[in-house]
C-alpha cells in the first residue's frame, strides 16, 4: 500500500526493540556506536559485533509487526528477515533465505536465538520511530530472533561502503560532517530513488 511504500530509507528496527549489549537487554534506540550486540557470525556462532551506525529516523515511520509466540519484532516493510528454509535448514545460515518483511506470513519460520525456529502466528501493520543500524557482521539478535541489517537484495554490498569507511576510520560513520551527509540521504523525501545510490553470510547454531 502507499502508508508502507513510505517507510524510510534502509531497514530500520522500532527503537524500543530489544537487544543484548554484552549480556545486558537494553532499548535499541539506547544503544551507541561502539557497543557489541549479540548478532551471529559467519562462523555460526553467536558473536558479540560492534555496532558501526546508527541513525534514528526524525518522523515515524509505518512499520510491520512479526509475531512469534508472546514475543514480537517490530521492523520497517523492506527490512529483509532471515526464514527457515531447505538451505540451511533448522540452523541459522548466510545462506538463508532473505524476505523483505511485507511478504512474511503467518506459518513462515524464523531464526529464534538459543531456542531454534519459530513460527509466524501474525504480521500487523503499526507505526513507530525506528532507527537504522548496522554492525560489523551484517546481522543482530532482535527480541530473540536473528536478524539481517539489510534493505535490499544487495546484501552485503549494500554495507560494503559503511564497513569499509569504518574500517579506515573507526567510528568515523559518526563524525559531524558525515553524520550530516547521511542524515540529508536517509530523510531525503526522495529515498526511494536514492537507495540504489547507496548499493555501491554459513552462519549456523545459535548457542
Amino acid at each position: 500500500s502507499s502508508d508502507l511504500t513510505m517507510a524510510p530509507l534502509g531497514g530500520c528496527f522500532a527503537q524500543d526493540a530489544k537487544v543484548e549489549v554484552q549480556g545486558r537487554v537494553m532499548p535499541l534506540g539506547k544503544v551507541a556506536v561502539g557497543d557489541r550486540v549479540l548478532a551471529a557470525a559467519a562462523s555460526g556462532a553467536a558473536v558479540e559485533s560492534r555496532v558501526i551506525f546508527v541513525h534514528d529516523h526524525v518522523e515515524a515511520s509505518p512499520t510491520l509487526r512479526i509475531s512469534y509466540g508472546s514475543e514480537i519484532m517490530e521492523l520497517t516493510p523492506d527490512h529483509l528477515v532471515p526464514l527457515v528454509s531447505k538451505e540451511c535448514g533448522d540452523s541459522y545460515c548466510t545462506d538463508a533465505k532473505l524476505v523483505a518483511s511485507k511478504h512474511v506470513k503467518v506459518g513462515d519460520k524464523l531464526y529464534v536465538s538459543s531456542v531454534g525456529p519459530r513460527e509466524v502466528t501474525a504480521v500487523t501493520r503499526a507505526h513507530s520511530k525506528v532507527r537504522y543500524v548496522l554492525t560489523e557482521h551484517d546481522t543482530l539478535v532482535v527480541n530473540g530472533v536473528v536478524a539481517s541489517v539489510y534493505s535490499t537484495a544487495a546484501g552485503s554490498l549494500e554495507t560494503l561502503p559503511f564497513r569499509l569507511f569504518d574500517r579506515l576510520f573507526a567510528g568515523g560513520l559518526q563524525w559531524a560532517p558525515i553524520a550530516a551527509a547521511m542524515q540529508i540521504i536517509l530523510e531525503s523525501p526522495d529515498r526511494k530513488s536514492t537507495r540504489p545510490e547507496l548499493q555501491s553470510r554459513k552462519i549456523s547454531r545459535m548457542p
